[in-house]
Order: C-alpha cells, then structure tokens, then sequence
C-alpha cells in the first residue's frame, strides 16, 4: 500500500498525468478542466502520503 499511493498521485498531476489526457481524450474535455476537477483527489493523496510517511503508527497498526 506504502509504494500504492504516490504512484496513484503520480498518475494524475501534471506534468506527466497520464490518466488526465486518458480521460480527456476519451470524453472530449479538455485537459484543464479535467485537472480541475482532480485537485480534491490530488490534495487527499497528499495527506494520505504524508499522514503514511511521518505517522509511522498510524499506518503500521494493523500488523500488530
């Protein structure tokens, strides 16, 4: 799951956000607006890896 999360993140900011122009591409949008509309998605996968890379209990409590 560790590894998981920025390459999702990675998957949809710029400059290389693959998923965007997938999307963008595949439902006539341009690319802007689809970025737009992934900012709430790309602000929680920052949380996520920051609450996973400096709360180290947090994200190991269930192996104990």
């Amino acid at each position: 799951f560790v590894p998981a999360v920025p390459l999702l993140s990675a998957y949809f900011t710029p400059p290389f956000g693959t998923g965007v122009f997938l999307m963008a591409g595949k439902y006539n949008l341009s690319v802007g607006s689809v970025f737009k509309k992934c900012i709430p998605f790309i602000v929680s996968a920052i949380i996520g890896i920051l609450i996973i890379t400096f709360l180290e209990p947090l994200s190991t409590i269930l192996l104990k």
